[in-house]
């Protein structure tokens, strides 16, 4: 069933309720609604309607995969966002099979069946137990991430956002992002000691680090590898990186 045959579905059936409701109406509401159950899944990653069902984000971890070519070659599939949908208990006694007479049940009896291979689903992906608030995950072979960080509502630019927020309202003067053998951590410091440690998922460094570098610009007082990133109007955030044998350090000082 299209949108538009479902449409016009809806119009009938709001029509024998009594309601005036012509078939524009219908697709109008169908587009509000789809709209609205996007919005509403990026925001809160679930949504749940009484009597018909959950809408849930489900989060793949990253793994590899051997090509299906002779090469057998393997590759990195990073992770990936899923959308899945629960059916209620009703909405499945309502949309399961309709009994059939006994002539036709008598005609599938004598009729030879096909026989189907048995298929097992492979299992899925534990979710992590503990979601760290500083772990970024991109899909970065899908087309729309050519786009993800000029989207100022994804969950990068949010991570950015805390990031410089932590940096103001916990009085430091400065923060590191240090990278490391296992994983990168996230250094807030004031007078040189330590105010707040925060891991980073060593997959994430690299992408967290170029979107800082995305929002700063140079200024002529500074020098060519310094650029800086305006706060507020009175305050701004200086950002310069250093090479270590883990990757890229780079430097967030409040100036």
């Amino acid at each position: 069933m299209t949108k538009e045959q479902y449409a016009a579905q809806l119009a009938r059936a709001m029509r024998e309720k009594g309601i005036k409701f012509t078939r524009n109406d219908a697709l109008k509401f169908v587009a509000a609604m789809t709209k609205s159950l996007a919005e509403g899944l990026i925001r809160d990653r679930k949504i749940t309607l009484s009597n018909f069902g959950i809408f849930i984000v489900s989060k793949y971890t990253s793994k590899t995969i051997r090509s299906p070519r002779p090469d057998k070659k393997k590759f990195f599939m990073p992770p990936t966002d899923v959308i899945k949908w629960r059916p209620s208990g009703i909405t499945r006694i309502r949309g399961g099979s309709l009994e059939i007479s006994n002539d036709q049940y008598e005609k599938l009896k004598c009729s030879p069946q096909p026989e189907f291979e048995e298929f097992t689903l492979p299992p899925e992906p534990e979710p992590p137990r503990r979601k760290n608030p500083f772990a970024v995950e991109i899909n970065l072979g899908s087309a729309s991430s050519i786009n993800y960080f000029s989207d100022e509502n994804s969950p990068l630019s949010h991570l950015t956002r805390l990031i410089l927020k932590e940096l103001i309202s916990l009085g430091a003067e400065k923060a590191e992002i240090r990278p490391g053998k296992a994983a990168t951590r996230l250094i807030y410091l004031a007078q040189n000691q330590p105010l707040l440690v925060c891991k980073i998922p060593k997959i994430s460094h690299q992408i967290i680090v170029e979107k800082i570098k995305s929002i700063s610009h140079p200024e002529p007082e500074f020098l060519p590898d310094e650029k800086v990133i305006p706060f507020s109007e009175s305050e701004k955030i200086k950002i310069y990186s250093l090479l270590t044998p883990f990757g890229e350090l780079l430097v967030l000082e409040r100036i």
